[in-house]
């Protein structure tokens, strides 16, 4: 089992942090962090006006000095969408995440963290 805990939001390349990880994991990787709150797609052309893509978002935060150890000073927040899209972009074949009860701490109930089971 691999812990991957409060640490792809801090990282300047988070996806090559979750091919990392991957790269680690035997069986499951137990996945913890903050999630935006943004559960919509954005647009964009892709090289021309009839190529247009769609896809789920990432919020670019401002670090604090909790979140500073990006070099580029920014945090990278993906929504849950997002994060479901990386991590299988990663190799992982199955993810699951938890569903939070009431009893939880408050960010895991509003789903701004979560916590999630990659399955190699």
């Amino acid at each position: 089992m691999t812990l991957f805990l409060g640490i792809f939001y801090h990282l300047e390349d988070p996806v090559r942090g979750f091919r990392t990880v991957r790269a680690l994991t035997r069986d499951v990787c137990v996945i913890e962090g903050q999630v935006a709150r943004f559960n919509e797609t954005i647009s964009t052309a892709w090289g021309n006006k009839q190529d247009i893509r769609s896809g789920p978002a990432c919020a670019v935060i401002d670090a604090d000095t909790h979140h500073a150890s990006n070099p580029a000073g920014i945090c990278l927040v993906p929504s849950l969408d997002a994060l479901r899209k990386m991590i299988l972009a990663a190799g992982f074949q199955r993810l699951e995440f938890v569903h939070p009860t009431s009893s939880l701490h408050e960010q895991f109930v509003n789903l701004d963290r979560v916590i999630g089971f990659a399955f190699v």
